[in-house]
């Protein structure tokens, strides 16, 4: 038997712009999708230290967490029967005064096929990270978020160009369309 090469695509965007609602809510729909959480993979890895901590420890540190949440991402696909896989991260990680670009050789170690940048209005993710009181967030004004934005955007861009992956932006409540290709 021929093993069927799956599909994984990178859905990214900044902290608090509603990704994994937004997959949640996709998956729910297409249950033939298998949903990874970088966040999730990394707080297992590293259940010492809370989740909101996280993004405060040292950008040396988080660079080395990224192999944490790459060896366990790829155990996962090698042991799922799931063809279509979504890596819910980051590409930015918005630290208190300032943030971190993430190294593209992440997505290419764990067999990125395209990216997909989920993109909103900083008006929208600020309300968002305003009505969010699950975490500890890092909030910021709405031009800090947009620049943010923009910086994740355009890394995100890099990364594919690099990889030689397709790129899309969307907004969220077009990524089934997307998706669905």
């Amino acid at each position: 038997m021929i093993n069927e090469k799956k599909r994984i695509v990178a859905v990214l965007g900044v902290s608090g712009v509603g990704k994994t609602t937004i997959i949640n809510n996709f998956v729910s729909n297409y249950p033939l999708w298998l949903h990874i959480e970088a966040g999730k993979l990394l707080s297992n890895a590293l259940p010492e230290i809370p989740y909101d901590a996280l993004k405060d420890l040292s950008d040396d540190a988080i660079i080395k967490n990224q192999f944490l949440i790459i060896d366990a991402f790829n155990k996962i696909v090698c042991q799922t029967e799931f063809k279509n896989i979504i890596f819910n991260g980051h590409m930015i990680i918005e630290k208190k005064n300032n943030y971190l670009l993430l190294p593209c050789s992440i997505l290419s170690d764990i067999g990125i096929d395209e990216i997909i940048h989920i993109k909103e209005k900083p008006q929208t993710i600020l309300k968002f990270k305003l009505s969010d009181d699950s975490r500890d967030r890092v909030y910021l004004t709405e031009e800090i978020i947009r620049k943010i934005q923009e910086k994740s955007i355009a890394h995100a861009r890099e990364c594919s160009m690099k990889l030689n992956i397709p790129f899309k932006i969307t907004k969220g409540e077009d990524l089934h369309e997307l998706l669905n290709n």
